[in-house]
C-alpha cells in the first residue's frame, strides 16, 4: 500500500453507496464518538479522500434525531481478511465483501502517512482535497536520514486519537471537525513560531479543503519538548 498510488473508483462509488448505511453501528463502537447517548437519524458522507489503493479518509455528517448535526473524520483502510471487530462490510458484489477497519489501527499505514505529511503533498477527495503544510520545526525533528519512525497509537484521548512516533512526533487526528481552523492548531502554531526552545513545537499539519468552506482536520504534529 502507498499513499501515492492510484484508488479504485469502482470502490469509491461503492463506499459512497453503503457507507451511510453500514457507519452506525461502527461509531458507536469507538470510544471517540460522542454521538454514542443520542439518536442517528442519518449519515451522509461529505467527501471521500483516497489515501492510496486500500485506505480513505471520510469524512461522515451524522445526523440525529434531534439536536445539531456532527461531521466526523474517519480513516479507512482495507483488510485482507476479517478483522478484529469493530469493522465494516462493503459489499463488492453479490457474492464478496471487502473489510475495512480503522486505518490509524495499520503501522504501515501511519508511517506511510507520516512520509506523506513530511512531503507536502495533497490529495484529491471526491468534492475537495486534503493537504500537509509543514512550519519551520520540522527538519530538526523528522531527521529522515536515520530511518522511519515506528508509530504506536496512544490510548489516553478519548474524543480525538493520537499516534507517537518513537519519542520525537506526535500526530493528532480530531474526530470531530467543523469549518475553520481549530484554535488547537492556531494557538501551537503562534508559539512555535515565537517560543519554540520552549514548548513543545507544532511541525505539520494537514487540512481538508473542500469547495465550501475549509474543515479542520488534523492538528499538528508536535515535537517533545525542548530541555
Amino acid at each position: 500500500m502507498s499513499i501515492y498510488s492510484s484508488p479504485d473508483k469502482s470502490f469509491i462509488e461503492s463506499l459512497q453507496i453503503h457507507l451511510p448505511s453500514a457507519l452506525p453501528e461502527f461509531l458507536l463502537q469507538q470510544r471517540w464518538f460522542g454521538g454514542k447517548a443520542r439518536a442517528i437519524r442519518s449519515v451522509e458522507i461529505s467527501d471521500i479522500v483516497p489515501l492510496g489503493s486500500l485506505a480513505y479518509l471520510t469524512l461522515a455528517r451524522i445526523h440525529y434525531a434531534s439536536g445539531p448535526e456532527d461531521t466526523y473524520a474517519i480513516p479507512l483502510i482495507r483488510a485482507s481478511k476479517e478483522p478484529a471487530p469493530p469493522f465494516l462490510t462493503i459489499p463488492q458484489n453479490s457474492v464478496e465483501a471487502i473489510f475495512l477497519k480503522d486505518a490509524l489501527t495499520d503501522e504501515q499505514f501511519l508511517t506511510q502517512l507520516l512520509e506523506a505529511i513530511g512531503n507536502n503533498i495533497s490529495l484529491p477527495g471526491i468534492r475537495g482535497q486534503i493537504r500537509a503544510i509543514s512550519t519551520s520545526a520540522l527538519p530538526s525533528l523528522l531527521q529522515p536520514s536515520q530511518g522511519p519512525l515506528k508509530p504506536s497509537i496512544m490510548r489516553t484521548e478519548q474524543s480525538n486519537s493520537s499516534v507517537a512516533y518513537e519519542n520525537r512526533l506526535m500526530l493528532k487526528l480530531f474526530r470531530r471537525v467543523a469549518e475553520g481552523i481549530n484554535p488547537d492548531l492556531e494557538m501551537a502554531a503562534f508559539l512555535t513560531d515565537r517560543f519554540s526552545q520552549h514548548l513543545d513545537e507544532a511541525v505539520r499539519f494537514a487540512e481538508t479543503s473542500p469547495f465550501e468552506p475549509v474543515e479542520q482536520l488534523l492538528k499538528d504534529v508536535e515535537g517533545p519538548v525542548a530541555p
